[in-house]
């Protein structure tokens, strides 16, 4: 026993060894392969180690797992993280000009579209998520009511105001920038941004892809100048402010309890790692049991992933997030909403081949992305968005993969549309 627990311990520690040396050895201000190893640092490292060592766990009502799944499932997670390092490095040392991943239209941007009908989008936007919204301050009372009582139609909506608004305000960067837009105008449209998408009142995945992208977009040169200046922001953000985020999602008794006396407000720090906060590892486990009993489900999640526009009226066997499939809720609740990380998705689907295989994938991608970005000629909608982008990448690698995917396309698609619509086509007055 005291040999399964020290092997289950040195893993852990190899887990948090390799993460941090991949954020060390990423000598770029941010990338998305920055956000890999942070994650891995957190989410399948300390916070996995912690709940080992203090025998509290984010799902206390199942059974707590065993040494020799403790062991494989560290051994899965290396396994993955060494072969995304092995094929992400690969796709950094090419040539730098490749195109990702495919060919993207340019163009510049039309003034007179900017200012009227980018203008007018973008107010309609903020006032739509503005009507919407139950509270723009507190996240407990803006999910209590949504106002669209059809939840597809509700996300749809929340998504496609999300998009058009990151858009424009990530236009209005770029143009500030540029000189080409003044800064009462800039501060003018940011502070409606804000002011609808305030932190307290978002989920934390869209927290850390708004702020991130709109962030790194404006101090941009802060960050080339403070190389590691990143890594700090993230890094605390994940040690303080994710867990204490969690605050604005009770409601005002349990609120009033939290803040009622300091240690309890400190004690939510701990409770929020060894809680459902950091589900991803235990997840995990649970996935790896799941097809120990069930078998590999030989794509059926994926597939749910890629046609998830397709409503289950029209499709009864459409599946449930992963997170949902392989974690049974507490007794008496309807919970369901857990996280399953990336290296799970790809091990329910085609066991160890799926999760290696979507490793490697990830890498590939997200290689090739950090080189046209860092690369590649200035302008662009794909340089536009990789700030924000990096945040939906954290939200992809905890999952689950159904709804990452779901909200990334969604949010992305309309920002491009919209982006579409005020670029110029031969018209003589551009920004």
């Amino acid at each position: 026993m005291a040999l399964a627990a020290t092997g289950v311990t040195g893993t852990f520690l190899l887990i948090i060894l390799l993460s941090a040396y991949g954020i060390y050895r990423d000598r770029l201000p941010y990338s998305l392969n920055k956000i890999f190893w942070i994650f891995c640092l957190f989410f399948m490292g300390l916070a996995p180690l912690l709940q080992y060592g203090s025998g509290s766990r984010p799902f206390p009502w199942l059974p707590d797992a065993t040494a020799p799944l403790y062991l494989k499932t560290n051994l899965l997670i290396l396994c993955c993280m060494l072969l995304f390092r092995a094929v992400y490095t690969r796709q950094r040392i090419r040539n730098a000009d490749t195109v990702f991943p495919f060919p993207m239209p340019g163009g510049t941007i039309s003034k007179r579209m900017f200012l009227t009908a980018g203008a007018f989008v973008f107010a309609v936007a903020v006032l739509a998520q503005y009507s919407l919204s139950g509270s723009l301050w507190y996240r407990n009372l803006a999910d209590a009511a949504p106002r669209i009582s059809d939840s597809s139609l509700q996300l749809l909506t929340d998504k496609i105001l999300k998009g058009l608004v990151l858009c424009y305000s990530l236009l209005c960067i770029r143009l500030y920038r540029q000189k080409q837009t003044g800064g009462a105008y800039t501060a003018l449209i940011l502070a409606a941004a804000v002011l609808t998408n305030f932190p307290t009142a978002i989920p934390r995945y869209w927290l850390a892809t708004f702020y991130a992208g709109t962030g790194i977009s404006f101090f941009y040169p802060v960050f080339l100048k403070r190389r590691r200046l990143f890594d700090g922001l993230f890094i605390s953000g994940l040690a303080l402010l994710f867990p204490l985020l969690t605050l604005a999602r009770l409601n005002k008794k349990a609120l009033r309890y939290r803040l009622s006396h300091p240690r309890r407000f400190l004690d939510q720090l701990a409770d929020s790692f060894c809680g459902q906060d950091f589900d991803a590892y235990a997840s995990l486990q649970h996935t790896l049991q799941y097809v120990q009993s069930n078998g590999v489900l030989w794509g059926r999640q994926l597939m749910t992933t890629l046609l998830f526009f397709i409503p289950r009226s029209a499709w009864p066997g459409k599946s449930v997030g992963s997170g949902s499939l392989v974690n049974p809720p507490r007794p008496g609740s309807d919970f369901s909403n857990f996280s399953s990380p990336l290296f799970a998705e790809g091990f329910l689907d085609f066991h160890l081949i799926g999760a290696l295989g979507i490793s490697a994938l990830c890498a590939w991608i997200w290689g090739r992305y950090d080189r046209y970005y860092w690369h590649s000629q200035p302008g662009g909608f794909l340089k536009m968005v990789y700030p924000a982008y990096l945040g939906m990448a954290f939200f992809t690698l905890r999952g689950d993969l159904l709804s990452s995917f779901a909200y990334t396309t969604g949010i992305a698609a309309a920002a491009w549309i919209f982006y579409r619509v005020l670029v110029a086509k031969g018209k003589k007055e551009t920004l």
